[in-house]
């Protein structure tokens, strides 16, 4: 059951990072930026933001597929614990200069949070 859950969390890494879409813009000033630039020259993609829930979750991807994920592709992972909440707080915050690239959440959240909008 772990290792299809592995399998499962890395595939969504990978899909959340193929659509991305375009790179962001090189960062001309990085004094003035609050956050540091993760592409290179050549706007490749260089380390990917995840956020979701902690404990058991967390441990395997930090553990397991991060560390995978990175040999494979060279791309560092950043993983934000926190609950569903927090992190839909955190994205409704960074929506117009988002630092998140991928966010998960429990089922139960998401059906509680579209009868909330």
């Amino acid at each position: 059951m772990r290792k299809i859950l592995s399998i499962l969390l890395l595939a969504v890494m990978v899909l959340a990072l193929v659509a991305c879409g375009a790179p962001k813009p090189p960062v001309t000033n990085q004094e003035d930026s609050g956050k540091k630039d993760d592409s290179s020259a050549t706007g490749e993609v260089t380390s990917i933001t995840v956020a979701g829930n902690g404990g058991k979750i967390e441990q395997l991807i930090r553990d397991e597929i991060a560390p995978k994920f990175t040999a494979e592709t060279g791309i560092k992972v950043e993983y934000v614990a926190g609950l569903s909440g927090e992190i839909y707080s955190k994205l409704e915050l960074q929506k117009n200069a988002p630092q998140i690239d991928v966010a998960t959440f429990t089922p139960g959240d998401v059906v509680k949070q579209r009868m909330q909008d």
